[in-house]
């Protein structure tokens, strides 16, 4: 079963607005606003769905070095769900059982588990309409300057 409600409030932004319950949730870790290396055992299916997404999600604001393994996650499913998919169209969701009969073909639930896992991941990362509306954008993080009173 999935979450349930909407997810929570960063406390950057609680903070901002001058909410009483940023202060009652210490510890929470801040994102590192760089992209992540894109690994170099993906498929040719899965490197081009980093190579499309990655750029988007840092235009969004979203994608932060941590979230290297959703986006690898996401591209390795789609090139799963692609190939089950096409196994699919190749040969029917009934293929011959080899005893004279018809059985289910087991690429239907390759491709419909691999769909599944697609749309969470979509949503994870705020790439779907739903998704989207629960996503926080990474603050920018800017530099921390000295004051008058640091200078010597």
């Amino acid at each position: 079963m999935g979450r349930r409600g909407p997810s929570p409030t960063p406390t950057a932004n609680l903070a901002r607005r001058g909410s009483w319950r940023s202060k009652t949730r210490p510890g929470e870790p801040d994102a590192i606003e760089a992209p992540p290396p894109r690994p170099q055992t993906l498929g040719p299916v899965a490197s081009a769905v980093w190579d499309a997404y990655e750029p988007i999600l840092r235009r969004m604001r979203v994608l932060s070095h941590g979230d290297g393994i959703a986006l690898e996650l996401l591209a390795r499913t789609y090139e799963a769900w692609q190939a089950a998919s096409g196994l699919v169209e190749l040969h029917g969701i009934l293929i011959d059982d080899g005893k004279g009969g018809m059985a289910a073909n087991p690429a239907v639930a390759v491709r419909d588990r691999a769909e599944v896992r697609l749309k969470g991941l979509l949503g994870e990362l705020g790439l779907s309409p739903s998704g989207r509306a629960r996503v926080k954008v990474i603050e920018e993080q800017k530099p921390k300057g000295r004051g008058l009173a640091d200078l010597d």
